[in-house]
């Protein structure tokens, strides 16, 4: 989450430096590799997401066989502790989603202003 709001943080950045060819790239190269970790960071995610859904299988059937060998608290114990643990990681997975949906919104905020920034100098151009 905090590389997402870096990311923001430097979209805003970006749209501050416009007119600054130097410090655009400066801020644009920062931009590149924020996104490189983040996408490191979302692939390893993706791959704990993976590695949870395996562990949950397993666990649900340890309870159920817990369960059916008499072993009801086992079985009542490890269903809490996955029921919690999916818990968690939805509010996580919705969190992330709304990172998502800020960052896009900088994006399209960035290029916006980017856009009104070069229609600005075309215009001042043909002026001139």
């Amino acid at each position: 989450m905090k590389s997402v709001e870096d990311l923001i943080e430097l979209f805003k950045l970006h749209t501050q430096c416009l007119g600054d060819e130097a410090a655009q790239d400066d801020v644009w190269q920062m931009i590149i590799q924020q996104r490189v970790e983040l996408d490191d960071q979302k692939a390893a995610i993706k791959e704990l997401d993976d590695l949870l859904n395996t562990a949950r299988k397993v666990l649900e059937n340890a309870a159920e066989a817990a369960y059916i060998s008499g072993c009801e608290y086992s079985a009542v114990t490890a269903n809490e502790k996955l029921h919690t643990t999916n818990v968690l990681v939805e509010n996580a997975q919705m969190a992330s989603q709304k990172m998502d949906v800020q960052l896009a919104q900088a994006q399209k905020e960035d290029i916006t202003e980017v856009m009104n920034f070069e229609d600005s100098n075309l215009e001042s151009d043909q002026e001139s």
